[in-house]
């Protein structure tokens, strides 16, 4: 598990990128910890990657 600072961090981070964008702040914060929450992280290997 991540460290709980690291995770704050990363939502403050992504919610000020939103605010800037033109969310509200409370919105901006919202929708960062949701993304935070719905985040998947996987790990492959051997698989090749093209940008198209």
């Amino acid at each position: 598990m991540k460290d709980i600072s690291t995770i704050r961090r990363t939502v403050a981070t992504m919610a000020n990128q939103l605010h800037k964008l033109g969310y509200s702040l409370s919105q901006a914060f919202k929708t960062a910890w949701k993304r935070v929450k719905m985040s998947i992280t996987c790990k492959v290997f051997g698989g090749i990657y093209k940008n198209q």
